[in-house]
């Protein structure tokens, strides 16, 4: 299901790079697991997109998805903003 939601996204996009990241979640559920973590960093990768592990239950990382998309839009409307600055 995954690639066709990115697929999607970049379809709609239309060659805008738009930030993404797959997030792994409840690894306290270890026992469970059904995708190994290097699988979804060979799939975050591939796709073009961030990867990150989490548990709320741990309290691990939970903030760690909101801050990387967050620091990846920031750029993104930096390097936009440079560019606009640039015509002027």
């Amino acid at each position: 299901m995954c690639p066709l939601w990115i697929q999607k996204v970049k379809e709609l996009a239309k060659g805008i790079s738009v930030p993404g990241i797959l997030i792994g979640n409840k690894t306290d559920l270890i026992s469970r697991r059904a995708v190994t973590e290097i699988e979804a960093k060979r799939f975050a990768e591939e796709a073009g997109i961030k990867y990150c592990e989490l548990s709320v239950k741990e309290a691990r990382n939970v903030l760690e998805p909101l801050n990387i998309l967050a620091r990846d839009f920031y750029e993104l409307y930096q390097g936009t903003a440079d560019r606009f600055r640039e015509m002027l």
